[in-house]
C-alpha cells in the first residue's frame, strides 16, 4: 500500500539525488577542482620563493646602506681620537 509507495518514492528520490547531484559533484571535484587546486598551489609555491629572494635582496641592500650611513661612521669615530688613529 501506501508504505510501499512511500519506500519506492524514497528510493527513486535517493537515486535521482545520487545520479543528478552527487555523481556530477564527485566528477567535478576529481576532474576539475583537484587539478586546478594543484596548479594554484604550485604557482603559489613559485611566487613564495620569488618573494623570498626579493625580500632577502631588499634586506641585504638595507643592511648595506645602514652600514655605510650609520655603522661605518660610528666605527671610524670609535677607533679614532681627534681624527687620528688610536695606538
Amino acid at each position: 500500500g501506501i508504505a510501499a509507495a512511500g519506500r519506492g518514492l524514497g528510493l527513486a528520490v535517493a537515486w535521482l539525488v545520487m545520479t543528478l547531484l552527487v555523481a556530477p559533484l564527485g566528477w567535478t571535484y576529481r576532474r576539475i577542482l583537484t587539478p586546478v587546486g594543484r596548479e594554484i598551489a604550485a604557482a603559489f609555491e613559485v611566487t613564495w620563493r620569488i618573494a623570498g629572494y626579493i625580500s632577502r635582496a631588499v634586506g641585504r641592500a638595507l643592511a648595506t646602506i645602514a652600514w655605510y650611513l650609520i655603522g661605518a661612521p660610528f666605527s671610524w669615530a670609535y677607533r679614532t681620537e681627534n681624527g687620528a688613529p688610536m695606538r
